[in-house]
């Protein structure tokens, strides 16, 4: 796999561990025990929201060169399968 093809993949990854992460701490920071993982570590819910959303942008991002990547590669298939026919 080259650099060009491991970018899709990478950029999917690391946007679903993002968004994971923005997930968890809004989670956590909506318990009622009194440990409020945002405040602890100067967080407001609109930047974690935020950071949810910045993560799916990634994910989608990734998802939308790996099929591009995918539909290129069809067509050219298809291409050569045309060529060869004739």
């Amino acid at each position: 796999m080259s650099q060009a093809q491991a970018v899709g993949p990478i950029l999917r990854i690391l946007g679903l561990a993002i968004e994971l992460l923005g997930v968890t701490i809004l989670m956590l920071s909506g318990r009622n025990d009194a440990v409020d993982v945002g405040s602890r570590f100067g967080i407001t819910t609109n930047q974690i929201w935020g950071t949810v959303i910045v993560g799916f942008a990634l994910w989608a991002t990734g998802t939308a060169l790996i099929f591009a990547r995918k539909g290129r590669t069809q067509r050219k298939d298809a291409a050569d399968l045309d060529r060869d026919a004739s």
